[in-house]
């Protein structure tokens, strides 16, 4: 999957009130900014909730991996003409640090990125289901396939997390 600029409009999360897995996986980018083609490697900006963080990461990631030197300022400068809360949330994120070191944090990434599609998946799953509902479709037959899928992955992801050891420390994470 190609990185692309987001513009979901099913997203309607503020940064207030993103889940506390969203701000801790972005409290581990902060901290170790090249952790961000981790997002990418599993196509995982889709699964944010909120539509302008999903975005800055997308331009955080073709930064990172454009071999050019890093400046952070300079990105965070440049996106405060596209979104100040973005900024604000991501200025209050670089002051927080999770005490990880960086093989430990791809670790606390990686679960937090599994919590992040698990949640993406129910709110995906409650859509279909009230499509279902909502009335008997020619696509029924395909919405349900997919809801069944999207069940299947979501057992995967329990199963996966529960094996995981905890490394959510995150500071600040709600």
């Amino acid at each position: 999957a190609g990185l692309e600029l987001l513009d979901q409009p099913t997203r309607t999360r503020t940064l207030h009130d993103i889940p506390r897995y969203e701000v801790e996986l972005c409290e581990y980018i902060a901290e170790y900014p090249q952790l961000v083609q981790r997002l990418e490697a599993e196509d995982a900006f889709k699964y944010l909730t909120s539509a302008g963080l999903a975005d800055f990461l997308v331009r955080l990631c073709r930064h990172v991996s454009s071999g050019a030197p890093f400046n952070e300022d300079r990105l965070l400068r440049d996106y405060d003409k596209v979104d100040k809360s973005v900024v604000a949330f991501w200025r209050e994120r670089q002051t927080r640090h999770s005490g990880l070191t960086e093989s430990d944090a791809e670790r606390a990434l990686d679960e937090a990125r599994m919590r992040t599609e698990q949640g993406w998946l129910k709110r995906e799953r409650t859509a279909l289901s009230q499509q279902l509902r909502a009335f008997k479709s020619p696509n029924a037959k395909a919405l349900m396939t997919q809801f069944k899928t999207y069940g299947q992955r979501m057992k995967q992801l329990n199963e996966l997390l529960a094996q995981a050891p905890s490394t959510s420390h995150a500071e600040g994470a709600q």
